[in-house]
């Protein structure tokens, strides 16, 4: 009995492809949180500056 031979040329390519998605998606994911909690962190930091130039701008109450 012969088996039939079929042409798996490409397979790689797609299988690689859904690998690289399936890796890719949760990376996006976790680069999306660092940028966000560095935005937060510039924010609070830009906050803190501000108050402290206003305390010091501010007149004296005495």
């Amino acid at each position: 009995m012969r088996g039939r031979h079929r042409d798996e040329s490409g397979s790689a390519l797609v299988e690689v492809t859904w690998l690289a998605i399936l890796l890719l998606v949760p990376l996006v994911y976790v680069v999306l949180g660092v940028f966000e909690v560095q935005r937060a962190s510039f924010g609070s930091t830009s906050a803190a500056r501000a108050a402290g130039r206003a305390f010091v701008l501010a007149p004296d109450p005495a």
